[in-house]
């Protein structure tokens, strides 16, 4: 009894340290988000620089910006949690407009002047509504774009490479470069507390069908607005197939009516594809036209991503200085080198999927002849799981390959550079999640085995994707801030400690306590947000002390009050400025900066697709496949926005004016789609039931024939239905109108004001 006694008592304590550690984690957690809500003023776009780094270098680069890109205003700030420097950058409202025209954002006409949207240019602002309204004019969104905009534009001189130990060419983009060089860690936006507040009110926190997309698209841009759109509009789709799968598996038997049963699947999801793809298409033309993003911009005018590197030429449409580079290089380095490591790659994914292969028949094998305590079902499904794992695991490794080679091809537009990424993902991805089906369905023919294997594949991919997703940068975050937390409270403790001990020693006179508070260097304190533009370079003095709530460091504070109060209150006083100030410093930009990065949605596209392809093609084998998506998709669409919204830190917003070269994986995923599913009448002898009197080869030219029919009829509806709805139509030719007569009206104000200004001269 008395060694039960004691295991139940280090049972009970181990019990409540676990509990005690639990609750001190939330609670530090949640105390970061408490006091990150102290809004950041004047800030649009945050920098993160490493750990540690000098403030020479730091103020180098301030004096850089500071010289060649006048529009941008910048405050520079110490983050003691983590010990980075950070900028804090925005800029002024003329400098906000100036970028606007550069970046060729759309904004509203007033009504006189035609009305709808048109490029914004500083020069006939006064067309433009609202344009006296700073806050109303220019979304959060707009603003972090242009100021990132500014920040891109920064260009090297070969002097600058004396500085930072780093080698620079005349013209060349500086910021990507010191990313390389990891000298800046992190470039985001900041959330905007009350919009983000507003948009997940309405969006997460309640279970609506619709999903407020305009929302959306202002904060996070069309890119991810067209994304959340296309999975609104694929989940609602899903319930087509659901119903039917759900109808067939609950009063169809495969095994007494197996001709009917396939045959009809088959056709269903034939009908289904088709019909989902063509609406959408004119569904995407709607939301372009309404988020007036339905125009393509020239190639030749677009500006090239900061990290192409070319030769220096004349551009023939502007005449100004461009970087261009060969076509000849970036073809054979697709030739070359790309192909043949994409082969290569292929060539590992079906070798492991013959492992897989061996593996399972092993399993099978001894589950047969299985005298142990483990079950034959488990047994038999460590192979599907070692395989869905092994998926996960090469999903990772290839798009790290995937980057690397579509770096090395330098690509000069963002467009083409994503297309080119997701081209070689797709390819990876497709072979990597469908050859062990195929295999499975075309070279053993055993469907028992592709429906089980099917159903494993679904459900791991799901709960790996949604684990990969929304809980593991969730967890992330939280204790990057509780070891930020830990470490922060650590040093602050040594000083404390390092403080009294020399009060107990005796030494703490004025000049002992100036040089024990002031730090060795500025990454041991705070620096003053101050502003480097010059209307506020002369107040940072002033303010020093003013605004140590926010952010002076209390060794300064107490230093400078030194001559005022006695040495025990010093030290009293030193000791609640250290909790005062953890209660009230935290920036939103501190702790956003321990978040996650969130580029673009590719991988949400990437992971959509793949299931895609799950149902469009083997839904006839599993006719439950529809419905898991559709259940699937209910809770991706709210976990996609919570993460988005909490997990991850705020994205540049893009331009799309569709999903892009999606559309195309798709439309070639219905069409494999087809082959599949008549493939699969052959396979499952559905086809040799319903035509007994056909021989083998008769039966496969007629199978032949009727993939070709199909083929061609999803073909020709996908030509002869427009993509582009007649109503959008003629409100486009609506707007154009209203335009060029507003044109009209302008150019004949101007020619009237000319001859005016001409005539007094005459006289």
């Amino acid at each position: 009894m008395t060694i039960l006694d004691e295991c139940h008592k280090k049972l009970a304590d181990l019990q409540k340290q676990v509990t005690q550690t639990s609750r001190n984690v939330i609670s530090r957690t949640q105390k970061w988000r408490r006091l990150s809500t102290v809004p950041s003023t004047d800030c649009d776009v945050v920098v993160i620089f490493k750990t540690e780094l000098s403030e020479e270098i730091v103020d180098w680069l301030i004096k850089i910006i500071k010289n060649r890109v006048p529009q941008l205003v910048i405050h520079k700030q110490f983050h003691r949690t983590s010990r980075q420097y950070a900028l804090y950058l925005t800029a002024s409202y003329i400098g906000l407009l100036t970028g606007a025209e550069e970046l060729r954002i759309k904004k509203s006409l007033l009504p006189e002047h035609g009305g709808g949207l048109r490029e914004f240019s500083v020069d006939e602002f006064s067309l433009f509504d609202n344009v006296m309204d700073e806050k109303l004019f220019l979304s959060t969104s707009e603003r972090s774009n242009i100021v990132h905009h500014f920040l891109m534009s920064l260009r090297a001189c070969r002097e600058d490479s004396d500085m930072c130990s780093i080698k620079f060419d005349n013209d060349q983009c500086m910021i990507p470069s010191l990313q390389s060089a990891g000298i800046i860690l992190q470039i985001f936006p900041l959330h905007e507390p009350n919009e983000l507040n507003k948009l997940t009110s309405i969006w997460i926190r309640r279970w609506v069908v619709l999903q407020p997309l305009d929302e959306i698209k202002e904060y996070f841009g069309t890119k991810v607005a067209f994304y959340f759109a296309w999975l609104g509009h694929y989940t609602y789709s899903l319930i087509f197939p659901s119903v039917v799968g759900l109808a067939v598996w609950l009063f169809v038997s495969p095994n007494k009516n197996s001709s009917f049963y396939y045959l009809l699947m088959a056709i269903i999801n034939l009908i289904w594809t088709s019909l989902y793809l063509e609406h959408w298409k004119r569904t995407s033309s709607f939301l372009a036209y309404r988020w007036s993003s339905w125009d393509t911009p020239i190639s030749l005018l677009e500006e090239p991503r900061p990290l192409f590197k070319g030769i220096l030429s004349l551009c023939p449409i502007t005449g100004r200085p461009i970087r261009t580079y060969p076509k000849w290089k970036r073809l054979l380095i697709l030739c070359f080198i790309t192909t043949p490591i994409v082969l290569f790659s292929l060539i590992i994914v079906i070798y492991i999927t013959l492992i897989y292969v061996q593996l399972q028949e092993k399993m099978n094998i001894y589950a047969d002849n299985n005298t142990s305590i483990i079950p034959n079902f488990i047994l038999v499904t460590l192979p599907k799981i070692f395989l869905a794992v092994s998926i996960s695991i090469m999903d990772f490794s290839y798009k790290k390959i995937a980057i690397w080679l579509t770096d090395f091809e330098n690509h000069r537009l963002e467009d083409d550079y994503n297309n080119h990424y997701v081209v070689k993902l797709i390819l990876l991805q497709f072979v990597n999640s469908f050859y062990s089906l195929f295999y499975t369905a075309f070279y053993l023919k055993d469907l028992e085995l592709l429906r089980k294997q099917l159903v494993t594949l679904l459900l791991t991919r799901q709960i790996i994707d949604s684990i990969r997703e929304t809980f593991l940068p969730l967890g992330h975050s939280r204790l990057r801030q509780v070891w930020l937390s830990l470490k922060y409270e650590q040093r602050c403790l040594v000083e404390r400690n390092k403080l009294k001990s020399k009060d107990n020693n005796g030494s703490l006179s004025t000049s002992n306590l100036s040089s024990s508070l002031a730090p060795s260097s500025k990454t041991d304190s705070d620096v003053d947000k101050c502003s480097i533009s010059p209307e506020n370079n002369s107040q940072c003095a002033d303010n020093n002390i003013t605004r140590m709530n926010v952010d002076v460091n209390p060794e300064i504070f107490i230093h400078q009050r030194i001559q005022t109060v006695t040495e025990e209150n010093k030290l009293n006083y030193n000791s609640k400025s250290f909790d005062h100030s953890e209660e009230t410093r935290i920036t939103p930009a501190e702790r956003e900066a321990t978040l996650l990065r969130y580029e673009d949605p590719t991988d949400d596209f990437l992971e959509m697709f793949i299931q895609f392809g799950y149902v469009s093609m083997f839904t006839g084998i599993f006719p439950l496949a529809g419905l898991l998506a559709f259940m699937n998709n209910i809770i991706e669409i709210r976990g996609d926005a919570y993460k988005l919204s909490t997990s991850y830190q705020r994205p540049f917003g893009k331009f799309a004016n569709s999903i892009g070269i999606w559309q195309l994986a798709l439309d070639v995923v219905s069409y494999i789609a087809v082959i599949v599913n008549i493939a699969l009448l052959g396979i499952s002898g559905t086809a040799q039931r319903l035509f007994p009197n056909l021989s083998s080869s008769q039966l496969i030219i007629f199978l032949v024939l009727i993939e070709h029919a199909i083929i061609i009829t999803r073909a020709a509806i996908s030509a002869l239905v427009p993509h582009t709805p007649t109503s959008v139509v003629l409100q486009i030719a609506k707007l154009e109108h209203r335009r060029r007569e507003a044109l009209k009206i302008l150019e004949r104000e101007s020619m009237r004001e000319h001859q005016r200004q001409q005539s007094p001269s005459n006289v």
